[in-house]
């Protein structure tokens, strides 16, 4: 399946840092799907802070050779913004791409002007997440809904992952057609999840938890918006009154320190079990109770989907696109925000546990349908092919 004249699609996919989280496994995944179906990918990354861990040789192990450009970092920084610009810029004049496609802000801006400047036939930025508000400064924040709306006059395609996610895009960026913002749901491929047993106790003898303590476990990076010092505090109430439970919190990131100073101050050693990153990240869902995401902001989060695969229950804070992306899931439950719906929250989960249990291990084998990759592959490459058509009639 080629592009242009028998060409293959070329495609310049571009994510500002390849650190472990959901946006580098759907880049990887992306560029592993297209690929297959004829598409010439050159993946652009940045270098991910040592803190928050590195998912380039996952990349590699998947046959991927990311192009990485050290000045493309995450914070805002004139000289290093400027030299990772004219590397993009070089990158697209000697690769050629038919589409340049960006994942996250801040690459979504560079890769996006870098594109316009190049005349790249087709430009396409994916937001999954957004980062209108709980990011920034509320001056911060219209920074960016300012930046948004300038970038997508010049885009081709905004790829939303979720219904709710498009009306919030579609809300904060007027003027924009709403045929230009489409839904691309999440693809993953859950099969090591679905092969994990529940339960071995492997992963909690590691970390130190007894096999009779209940157990919950956060899984994302240490980072403010993920919330976890407020969980620590929801966890303090519930703890009192519940001498098993444990709590897990795995991942890197910049909150690391303070976290540990909270769980110190809240006198929690010996319930709160800090793990740093873990890979293998299946060992951790088979040995929870209950998977916990207490965000304040949230695009698909892809943690919720590898743990019910894994047969592990959820309780998460009903923000960005989690409501839709687990709709229908009897053993997940929403979460308010505030602290003290959050200990509400949470402890009525706890209280039907058993319940909750039961239905995600009834519907384990039905979770990859929600997230096909399959789907995903066919919908971006028909996506792509058509707007192709329109933007090169002569070429194709």
């Amino acid at each position: 399946m080629n592009g242009p004249r028998g060409r293959p699609i070329r495609v310049l996919r571009l994510l500002s840092r390849m650190n472990v989280g959901g946006p580098s496994i759907q880049v990887i995944n992306l560029t592993q799907l297209l690929d297959r179906r004829g598409y010439e990918s050159r993946l652009i990354v940045g270098s991910p802070p040592e803190i928050e861990g590195s998912m380039i040789p996952l990349a590699e192990k998947a046959g991927i050779r990311p192009v990485i450009i050290p000045s493309l970092a995450r914070e805002p920084h004139p000289l290093k913004d400027a030299a990772a610009f004219a590397s993009v810029v070089a990158e697209i004049r000697s690769f050629r791409p038919h589409i340049v496609e960006t994942h996250t802000a801040k690459v979504g801006m560079l890769g996006r002007i870098a594109a316009l400047a190049c005349r790249v036939p087709l430009t396409v930025h994916t937001f999954h997440g957004t980062v209108f508000e709980g990011y920034f400064s509320p001056a911060g924040s219209r920074a960016v809904i300012l930046a948004e709306r300038m970038l997508a006059r010049f885009t081709d395609l905004i790829i939303a992952l979720t219904p709710g996610q498009r009306a919030e895009i579609l809300g904060h960026l007027p003027g924009v057609k709403p045929g230009k913002v489409r839904v691309v749901p999440l693809g993953l491929d859950l099969s090591t999840f679905l092969a994990t047993p529940r339960k071995t106790g492997a992963w909690r003898r590691e970390i130190g938890v007894p096999e009779s303590a209940r157990l919950l476990g956060v899984v994302a990076r240490l980072v403010p918006i993920k919330n976890h010092l407020g969980l620590l505090e929801a966890f303090r109430t519930l703890a009192c009154d519940d001498p098993s439970l444990h709590l897990a919190i795995v991942g890197g990131g910049e909150l690391e320190a303070a976290i540990t100073r909270k769980v110190h101050d809240l006198r929690l050693e010996g319930r709160v079990h800090m793990t740093g990153i873990v890979h293998a990240v299946e060992r951790v869902y088979a040995d929870l109770d209950l998977l916990v995401l207490p965000s304040r902001n949230e695009g698909a989060p892809l943690v919720l989907m590898e743990a019910l695969a894994a047969g592990c229950p959820l309780a998460v804070t009903a923000v960005g696109g989690v409501p839709e992306l687990i709709s229908g899931i009897e053993g997940a439950r929403l979460l308010g925000t505030e602290p003290d719906a959050l200990v509400a929250g949470l402890r009525s989960a706890l209280g039907e546990l058993d319940s909750m249990r039961s239905a995600v291990e009834a519907r384990r084998a039905s979770i990859p349908a929600r997230v096909s990759n399959e789907q995903l592959g066919k919908t971006m490459d028909e996506l792509y092919r058509s707007l192709l058509a329109r933007k090169m009639p002569g070429s194709w």
